[in-house]
């Protein structure tokens, strides 16, 4: 570990075990059960230490989720996984266009939604089980909607969108599937959203 201390930031309980970040050259994935023997580095994310003060510009925040009983977390505007076994971090997702923000992460245990640019530099809302993820559908109606704040219950997620070609941002849903998303309500008619 670096001479300066290991900085360990951003603790995220997924079952009995706490996962967190660590200076040394590069940031690594860490994990501990409150035991000496079960603490140990993961991986590393070859990502600089630059920034993990101010990770996705929140001091002393990460965004983190427990899914199936794997980490997922954004680091970097990379979407990350790990099992916590040795060896085990992986990059769910990589973005193109040089367009990669990342946001909106929530999960149920059994799924995590995120919004995210997609390879055609739109925004859109993405699914993964842990293991894989992939894009649900686009999201681009009124040009932030990756920004959006998220909530999840009973499987379905809920978020802020537009229709596509307006900017009246309502209460959206999805399910994980393109025909599964849509708008719940239209709360406030006109050209003013109710966000």
């Amino acid at each position: 570990v670096a001479p300066y201390g290991s900085n360990p930031q951003f603790f995220t309980r997924v079952g009995n075990v706490d996962f967190f970040l660590v200076n040394d050259i590069t940031v690594k994935l860490w994990r501990t059960d409150g035991t000496a023997s079960g603490t140990y580095e993961v991986g590393d994310t070859g990502l600089s230490t630059i920034g993990l003060d101010n990770a996705n510009g929140t001091p002393g925040s990460l965004q983190a989720v427990g899914v199936n009983g794997s980490l997922v977390f954004v680091f970097s505007d990379l979407v990350f996984a790990s099992t916590g076994q040795p060896g085990d971090l992986r990059v769910l997702c990589t973005y193109a266009n040089g367009l990669n923000y990342v946001g909106g992460l929530v999960s149920d245990g059994q799924r995590a939604f995120y919004f995210a640019y997609d390879s055609t530099g739109n925004p859109g809302l993405f699914v993964t089980d842990g293991s894989t993820a992939t894009e649900v559908t686009n999201v681009s109606g009124n040009g932030d909607t990756y920004q959006a704040a998220a909530a999840i219950l009973n499987g379905v997620v809920y978020f802020s969108n537009a229709t596509a070609g307006t900017t009246d941002s309502e209460l959206w849903r999805s399910d994980g599937t393109a025909a599964g998303t849509y708008e719940v309500a239209n709360i406030m008619p006109g050209s003013n959203s109710s966000s």
